[in-house]
């Protein structure tokens, strides 16, 4: 619908780029074609100085933010 959507990856990216079937190039299919479509990706460490900066200065300039980080490690 004409927005642009900026997907804020964790080092090494998320568990939905392993999801099948490949491509011979060993990508995702399923995560090319459906989940990333249109999208912008960027990998960033939050929880170093480095990308923190990054990611505050990213949300400086946009209108919506989704969270969707999940509660790994705890029980």
């Amino acid at each position: 619908m004409g927005a642009e959507v900026i997907r804020v990856e964790r080092t090494g990216g998320e568990a939905d780029r392993k999801l099948g079937s490949f491509a011979p190039n060993g990508e995702s299919i399923v995560y090319g074609i459906t989940l990333a479509r249109n999208k912008k990706d960027v990998t960033l460490n939050t929880q170093s100085k480095k990308g923190g900066e990054i990611l505050k200065e990213l949300l400086k300039r946009v209108d919506i933010v989704v969270e969707n980080y999940g509660v790994e490690g705890k029980k």
